[in-house]
């Protein structure tokens, strides 16, 4: 098992409470924190108006998350989306945390999958899907071509999803693996970057891109400060 991959599978797990649990994945100094940033991201960067034709009225449509971390963004998913599915690597005892956060703040519509329980997702069943900054945390581009066939599968036609990835500024490589990470309590470096040009080449492999580009880091803070993150939109219509 690699590095990367030993560090994700155990996050969490020794954390004292869940506002702790809650700060290993996004800085933040509260719980109401966490939650508001949550819907802010999802209403702004994931979730946006121009799927809206697409998707329809949420309500009765499944939505899946990549990587739901600690959850904050699966909680805000469940009150636009009638059945929402998480995916993520981490251990039974840190997705369980997960599980009673997203319990106690009120989403009874989320069920938490493991990578190995995937299988458990019904071919075309997905209306929309999204991963938010976490692809740039894979251990290798075989981990982001692994999700995108997942997201083959279980999508339905013409449905539609947005995945950042983490993007390439250092050089002029198609993509690249960091050999050696820094993993503290708060602090998760990077690890797969990509060329925007090569993120829309592998999701065309699989998907109609959209559109791709890059966000400011935060949505208030204009289009000078931009993120180290690109992200690609696609349809699922072949």
């Amino acid at each position: 098992m690699s590095t990367i991959r030993d560090h994700w599978e155990n996050i969490g797990k020794d954390s004292k409470d869940i506002l702790e649990f809650q700060n290993i994945f996004d800085a933040t100094d509260s719980i109401e924190s966490s939650i508001s940033m949550g819907f802010i991201d999802f209403a702004t960067r994931i979730f946006v108006p121009a799927f809206y034709p697409a998707v329809g009225n949420p309500v009765d449509k499944s939505c899946l998350e990549i990587g739901f971390g600690g959850g904050r963004i699966l909680n805000a998913a469940s009150r636009f989306f009638g059945k929402t599915y998480g995916i993520d690597i981490m251990s039974d005892e840190s997705r369980q945390k997960v599980s009673n956060f997203l319990d106690e703040n009120g989403a009874k519509n989320v069920s938490l999958l493991s990578r190995e329980d995937s299988g458990s997702l019904d071919d075309e069943s997905i209306d929309f899907a999204f991963s938010f900054i976490v692809f740039q945390h894979f251990d290798s581009i075989d981990e982001a071509h692994y999700y995108l066939s997942l997201l083959k599968r279980v999508l339905k036609k013409n449905a539609v999803g947005i995945l950042y990835f983490g993007l390439n500024l250092s050089d002029d490589r198609d993509f690249f693996v960091k050999e050696k990470p820094i993993f503290t309590h708060n602090h998760h470096d990077s690890t797969l970057f990509l060329s925007q040009k090569y993120g829309e080449k592998i999701v065309s492999e699989y998907f109609d891109v959209a559109s791709s580009g890059r966000i400011p880091k935060k949505p208030w803070s204009g289009n000078d400060n931009l993120s180290r993150q690109f992200f690609v939109a696609f349809t699922n219509t072949r």
